[in-house]
Protein backbone atom coordinates (compact mmCIF):
# COMPACT_ATOMS: atom_id res chain seq x y z
CA UNK A 1 0.00 0.00 0.00
CA UNK A 2 2.96 2.31 0.91
CA UNK A 3 4.51 2.08 -2.99
CA UNK A 4 1.17 2.72 -4.48
CA UNK A 5 1.04 5.62 -2.67
CA UNK A 6 4.42 6.50 -3.34
CA UNK A 7 3.62 5.83 -7.23
CA UNK A 8 0.60 7.72 -7.37
CA UNK A 9 2.84 10.89 -5.22
CA UNK A 10 5.11 10.86 -7.94
CA UNK A 11 2.75 10.27 -10.80
CA UNK A 12 0.31 13.55 -9.49
CA UNK A 13 4.16 15.49 -9.42
CA UNK A 14 5.40 14.69 -13.19
CA UNK A 15 1.43 15.63 -14.14
CA UNK A 16 1.52 19.17 -12.02
CA UNK A 17 5.31 19.85 -13.02
CA UNK A 18 4.84 18.79 -17.18
CA UNK A 19 1.70 21.67 -17.08
CA UNK A 20 4.28 24.22 -15.69
CA UNK A 21 6.21 24.03 -18.84
CA UNK A 22 4.92 27.04 -19.95
CA UNK A 23 5.06 28.84 -16.64
CA UNK A 24 8.58 28.23 -16.33
CA UNK A 25 10.21 29.30 -20.07
CA UNK A 26 7.79 31.81 -19.28
CA UNK A 27 9.51 32.90 -16.09
CA UNK A 28 12.78 32.89 -17.28
CA UNK A 29 11.83 35.16 -20.53
CA UNK A 30 9.66 37.49 -18.77
CA UNK A 31 12.61 37.54 -16.13
CA UNK A 32 15.01 38.44 -18.85
CA UNK A 33 13.13 41.24 -20.59
CA UNK A 34 12.58 42.51 -16.73
CA UNK A 35 16.00 42.64 -16.23
CA UNK A 36 16.48 44.18 -19.60
CA UNK A 37 14.02 46.84 -19.44
CA UNK A 38 12.07 47.84 -16.15
CA UNK A 39 15.69 47.27 -13.66
CA UNK A 40 18.22 49.66 -13.65
CA UNK A 41 21.73 48.94 -12.88
CA UNK A 42 22.89 45.03 -12.78
CA UNK A 43 22.82 42.22 -10.21
CA UNK A 44 24.64 38.58 -9.53
CA UNK A 45 21.21 37.21 -7.71
CA UNK A 46 18.98 38.25 -10.62
CA UNK A 47 21.75 36.83 -12.87
CA UNK A 48 22.14 33.27 -11.42
CA UNK A 49 18.40 33.23 -9.91
CA UNK A 50 17.41 33.08 -13.97
CA UNK A 51 19.92 31.22 -14.89
CA UNK A 52 19.45 28.13 -12.32
CA UNK A 53 15.20 28.93 -13.35
CA UNK A 54 16.37 27.56 -16.89
CA UNK A 55 18.32 25.09 -16.33
CA UNK A 56 15.90 24.12 -13.49
CA UNK A 57 13.46 23.75 -16.55
CA UNK A 58 15.78 22.35 -18.99
CA UNK A 59 16.38 19.25 -17.08
CA UNK A 60 12.79 18.80 -15.36
CA UNK A 61 11.97 19.22 -19.14
CA UNK A 62 14.20 17.44 -21.22
CA UNK A 63 15.06 20.62 -23.54
CA UNK A 64 17.74 20.59 -26.10
CA UNK A 65 20.00 22.99 -27.27
CA UNK A 66 18.01 23.75 -30.09
CA UNK A 67 15.75 25.33 -28.05
CA UNK A 68 18.46 27.29 -26.04
CA UNK A 69 19.40 28.42 -29.61
CA UNK A 70 16.29 29.56 -30.65
CA UNK A 71 16.43 31.81 -27.36
CA UNK A 72 19.90 32.94 -28.07
CA UNK A 73 18.20 34.08 -31.88
CA UNK A 74 15.60 36.37 -30.07
CA UNK A 75 18.34 37.89 -27.18
CA UNK A 76 20.58 38.40 -30.61
CA UNK A 77 17.92 40.15 -32.66
CA UNK A 78 16.86 42.18 -29.39
CA UNK A 79 19.66 43.37 -29.14
CA UNK A 80 20.14 44.10 -32.96
CA UNK A 81 17.25 46.44 -32.42
CA UNK A 82 17.83 47.58 -28.80
CA UNK A 83 21.25 49.00 -30.22
CA UNK A 84 19.30 50.54 -33.33
CA UNK A 85 16.83 52.35 -31.51
CA UNK A 86 19.08 53.69 -28.76
CA UNK A 87 22.67 53.13 -29.30
CA UNK A 88 25.20 51.73 -27.08
CA UNK A 89 22.99 52.01 -23.77
CA UNK A 90 22.58 50.07 -20.57
CA UNK A 91 19.68 48.15 -22.02
CA UNK A 92 21.53 47.05 -25.36
CA UNK A 93 24.70 45.93 -23.07
CA UNK A 94 21.80 43.77 -20.78
CA UNK A 95 20.84 42.22 -23.68
CA UNK A 96 24.39 41.32 -24.75
CA UNK A 97 24.93 39.46 -21.64
CA UNK A 98 22.05 38.15 -21.67
CA UNK A 99 23.08 36.98 -25.43
CA UNK A 100 26.63 35.63 -24.43
CA UNK A 101 25.60 33.82 -21.61
CA UNK A 102 22.61 31.92 -23.04
CA UNK A 103 25.05 31.36 -26.26
CA UNK A 104 27.70 29.59 -24.33
CA UNK A 105 24.95 27.20 -22.37
CA UNK A 106 23.73 26.82 -25.86
CA UNK A 107 27.11 25.68 -26.99
CA UNK A 108 28.06 23.46 -24.14
CA UNK A 109 24.72 21.86 -24.44
CA UNK A 110 25.04 21.18 -27.93
CA UNK A 111 28.44 19.91 -27.36
CA UNK A 112 26.95 17.35 -24.57
CA UNK A 113 24.47 16.06 -26.52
Amino acid sequence: MKASLQRTFIKKMNDILDAKIPLLITGVIAGILVDIFFIPGSSDVRIFSILILYWLASKVHNLNSQSTLYLVLGLLALTFIQYLASGPSEETEKAAVWFVLFLLIGIIAKWRE
